[in-house]
């Protein structure tokens, strides 16, 4: 009967905690900070945006997208072009944060249907494939979502020109970017078909043309 009753398309962008997912959700959506987005943890909601020509777009408190709120998945409306054709762009809390994160994004595959689904995984670059994120890809293997796996989307963010300015003005090396993008490539041919696309939120905010043409891409 779920199935049946879900009329609507879904984009769900799913990592986790502070690899920029909130930051991609509100690229999506046009830009601007319609999601709030911090350096640290701040989404513990299943977080849905739906159309509506009528709303002014207004940022959301952050008190709204935390659990202290409530557990249940917040929808809100934005009037974004990209949610005009009956889509909801979905923002995940971070699955490595708590168990109970992943118990709810379970009851949420179980109550829309994979048909209706496109699933974007964000990772941070210099933290290539952590335990959490082969937890869910293992997860994922098993769930009603597994057809999702071909051509499965990984956003690798953070990939910044000119690597970590913190790092750049230390001692340390600065990453490097292709070997790690090929790493992560590889090894999510374990549990995957891999479409990995390298990103950099914060060069695109910078209005930087290569990171420009890379989200484009996306």
């Amino acid at each position: 009967m779920c199935q049946i009753c879900d009329q609507k398309d879904r984009l769900i962008i799913a990592g986790s905690g502070n690899v920029g997912k909130s930051t991609i959700a509100n690229a999506f959506l046009g830009g601007g900070k319609f999601w709030p987005t911090a350096r640290f943890c701040m989404t513990s909601r299943i977080c849905e945006a739906h159309y509506d020509a009528a709303s002014d777009g207004t940022s959301i408190d952050k008190e709204m997208v935390q659990e202290n709120t409530s557990s249940e998945p917040l929808q809100v409306w934005h009037p974004s072009p990209l949610l005009k054709p009956d889509v909801i762009l979905v923002d995940l809390p971070g699955l490595d944060q708590k168990e109970e994160y992943m118990e709810r994004l379970v009851k949420y595959m179980n109550s829309h249907s994979a048909s209706s689904v496109v699933l974007l995984y964000v990772i941070d670059v210099k933290n290539k494939i952590c335990n959490p994120d082969r937890q869910f890809l293992e997860k994922l293997m098993k769930s009603p979502w597994q057809n999702l796996l071909q051509g499965f989307g990984f956003l690798v963010n953070k990939c910044d020109v000119g690597g970590d300015t913190n790092v750049a003005n230390s001692d340390e090396e600065v990453p490097d970017y292709p070997k790690l993008i090929a790493d992560i490539a590889k090894e999510t041919q374990n549990y995957c078909t891999p479409t990995v696309m390298d990103l950099s939120m914060k060069n695109k905010k910078e209005n930087n043309p290569a990171a420009i043409q890379k989200w484009q891409k996306v």
